[in-house]
């Protein structure tokens, strides 16, 4: 026969092992790593929940609980310590911001409302014009929430003539109102015309832009009160 060719196996004799090889090893991981992967996505979910619902009203338990050191140094270091609620059960106020830009003919450049996820997007987008809207009245403590209003949607207006290219911008400032739970299951409109009602307006115009927005400037800060020495007492030589 030639050498080229496969010789048959012979088989195992009587008392002599195997010669098959043994399977290779595999399978799952073992016991002690599956146990701190699993601890691991446990600890992240529960974190990734902890902070939105510490947000009031919420239970002093979870508010205790998320402002934990340990909690603290996991969330502040991967930025999970957002402030988002859940609208559910009890769905806030939305506000929108409705606009009208005009040139010097009066007509009409540009009109809309932000948020409107018909004009932002993506999400992000979106998100961050729903922000300018429901945070405008948010400012600094010295000033009114009317006040910062004002201020927030004046701005509003200068940023629509600057992209617009306008002569005057005029927006208002809409407060969505939720539905009632007798009203939703009647089945009515959740975007019925009946629910926008409008709040604060403010115009600007072009002439405007040359001069910076009336920000008033912050209070002056009290002086440190002085230290009260007690009747009786006699100062040290070279004082305290």
């Amino acid at each position: 026969m030639s050498s080229s060719k496969s010789k048959k196996r012979r088989p195992a004799e009587a008392g002599q092992p195997s010669q098959t090889p043994a399977p290779a090893e595999g399978g799952s991981p073992p016991i002690w790593v599956r146990s701190v992967v699993s601890a691991i996505v446990v600890w992240h979910v529960l974190v990734v929940f902890l902070a939105p619902l510490s947000v009031p009203p919420a239970s002093q338990l979870v508010v205790d609980i998320a402002q934990s050191p340990a909690v603290r140094w996991y969330t502040d270091s991967l930025y999970l310590n957002h402030g988002y609620h859940f609208f559910g059960p009890d769905p806030p106020i939305n506000q929108l911001v409705r606009y009208r830009v005009a040139d010097q003919a009066g007509q009409v450049v540009a009109e809309g409302q932000f948020p409107s996820t018909a004009d932002q997007w993506p999400r992000l987008l979106y998100h961050r014009h729903m922000m300018l809207a429901d945070q405008a009245a948010l400012g600094p403590p010295d000033l009114s929430a009317q006040e910062w209003l004002e201020l927030s949607l004046k701005a509003y207006a200068r940023r629509l003539l600057r992209v617009h290219s306008g002569d005057s911008a005029r927006v208002d400032y809409v407060r969505h109102q939720p539905l009632a739970p007798a009203a939703v299951l009647a089945g009515e409109d959740a975007n019925a015309a009946g629910l926008f009602v409008s709040g604060m307006s403010a115009e600007q115009r072009a002439a405007d832009l040359e001069a910076p927005l009336p920000v008033p400037p912050p209070p002056t800060p009290a002086p440190p009160p002085e230290e009260a020495i007690p009747a009786g007492e006699v100062l040290p030589p070279g004082g305290l």
